[in-house]
């Protein structure tokens, strides 16, 4: 799977629109399908904020890096110095240190555009941005309950994935862990990787040659100027999640970061026998 973010510009409909376009592939080792187009929308226009009750149920959080803020910080100074929008980001509580949090974005029922919500829908709406964040949490929760065991796609080498018909929202799994205790990774923690806002994967720490396949999955983000490159460890019995370090004493293994070590490992691990 890749995804590539390319650099922003200016939409022709108005001077204070940004546009983000997303390119974005499935490659077989990931679920398959062809390329498709996304963009995301930055408006601080209050004239052009859709009604709060319209939008509510459309209301989710995306996770993504602390570079991701800085940078739409950046490109909302280049539309108007003067304009005090600012970008909606909570760090994730839960996980300190993992440089993640999210934001709030507009998603329509077809997810291959969404609006990030900014402080000027807040004074559009008349709400705070704790009654958004929890709406937003309600809304995906209720999405997954609603696809039940379609969340998870198992596929044949045994690595979890959250349903890419989810896209931008595959990744904020991580903030309803019961979602991710479920599943049966076979062998020791659940070691959940997330290259991008669009793909999260689900592994055991004692799965040497699954670990290997996520690290070569998530080296296929490298290019992506706000990749995640975060891995976490949700301990099921303490009901804990941090970032992933490996316990060689306990015979878990590292995911591997780089081309060489992939390469390396391919040399010496056992191949997967893939399910039927």
């Amino acid at each position: 799977m890749t995804s590539q973010e390319s650099r922003a510009g200016k939409s022709g409909e108005s001077e204070q629109r940004f546009t983000f376009s997303v390119k974005k592939c499935e490659s077989e080792g990931a679920v398959g399908g062809k390329p498709t187009p996304k963009s995301s929308v930055l408006n601080v226009n209050q004239e052009e904020i859709e009604d709060f009750a319209a939008v509510r149920t459309k209301i989710f959080p995306v996770l993504k890096a602390r570079s991701w803020v800085d940078r739409t910080k950046g490109l909302l100074s280049q539309m108007d110095p003067n304009n005090k929008a600012g970008v909606l980001y909570s760090p994730l509580k839960n996980v300190p240190g993992s440089g993640l949090g999210y934001t709030l974005a507009i998603i329509d029922d077809q997810p291959d555009s969404l609006s990030y919500i900014l402080t000027s829908h807040l004074e559009a709406w008349g709400t705070s941005e704790s009654v958004l964040q929890e709406v937003a949490m309600g809304n995906l929760e209720k999405k997954f309950d609603a696809l039940g065991h379609k969340l998870w796609i198992q596929s044949k080498t045994g690595i979890y994935y959250v349903n890419t018909a989810l896209r931008s929202l595959s990744a904020s799994v991580v903030l309803l862990p019961r979602f991710i205790e479920r599943l049966d990774v076979e062998s020791g923690d659940h070691v959940i990787v997330l290259p991008s806002s669009d793909l999260c994967m689900v592994v055991g720490s004692k799965m040497e040659t699954r670990l290997c396949i996520v690290g070569e999955m998530s080296l296929r983000y490298s290019s992506d100027p706000h990749h995640l490159n975060t891995s976490l460890r949700l301990n099921k019995a303490r009901k804990v999640m941090a970032k992933y370090t490996p316990k060689s004493f306990a015979g878990e293994f590292s995911i591997p970061s780089t081309a060489e070590e992939v390469a390396g490992l391919k040399l010496r691990v056992q191949p997967v026998k893939r399910k039927k």
